[in-house]
């Protein structure tokens, strides 16, 4: 361990989070306790979010509204996973088509977060989140990440397709600071980017490898 790490960990994150106003710890509190409960639990846990999420796309999402229009469905009549199945699903070309339809209307457009995937179909897909979902995000993410022992705060090299890009200067000095990282782009790996790879692994020295 570097000597920067315990200050990043204890000082520094906590500070940009609340500068930032993450709020993914209560989240990850939660997840950390789920995860030890009986499959049965879990099971009712996973059944009672499924029946919000549809009930809230059925209320705030055009194109899924239509959907169940053109199924002659609604959310209270889905009581099982075998009901679940009825609801064709969702495509990236209907996803490509639609996207703004998708998006629920009761949240503002501009405080939504633009994603995308690692493209690793050769086409990345274009994605929107908004602040509370990032969060949810966040903290599955550390979740998972502490069963190798990894923190946030750790030097780490990934192995990422369409990784990100810290092109401005808060970015850059997030990523100097509270994410550690450097990356290997799986869409680009020549021989020329995997040799300046090894190079910044060993000038960096991360602990982890992903």
């Amino acid at each position: 361990m570097d000597v920067f790490t315990p200050a990043a960990k204890r000082v520094i994150i906590p500070l940009w989070n609340l500068k930032d106003g993450h709020r993914y710890g209560e989240i990850l509190k939660a997840y950390e306790a789920s995860q030890y409960w009986p499959a049965e639990k879990l099971k009712e846990l996973q059944w009672e979010r499924l029946k919000d999420l549809l009930q809230h796309a059925y209320l705030f999402s055009p194109f899924y509204r239509r959907r169940f229009e053109e199924l002659e469905l609604t959310p209270e009549e889905i009581k099982s996973w075998k009901d679940f199945e009825i609801i064709p699903p969702l495509t990236k070309e209907e996803i490509k088509s639609n996207l703004q339809e998708i998006l629920a209307t009761n949240i503002l457009r501009r405080e939504l977060i633009h994603k995308r995937t690692g493209g690793s179909t050769g086409v990345p897909l274009h994605l929107y989140v908004d602040k509370r979902g990032m969060d949810f995000k966040r903290a599955a993410t550390i979740r998972h990440n502490r069963w190798s022992g990894y923190e946030r705060g750790d030097k780490i090299a990934m192995i990422w397709g369409n990784p990100v890009i810290y092109k401005s200067r808060k970015a850059f000095l997030r990523n100097l600071l509270v994410e550690r990282t450097i990356f290997l782009d799986t869409l680009r790996m020549d021989e020329q980017s995997m040799r300046a790879f090894v190079s910044k692994i060993k000038s960096f020295r991360p602990r982890y490898l992903l």
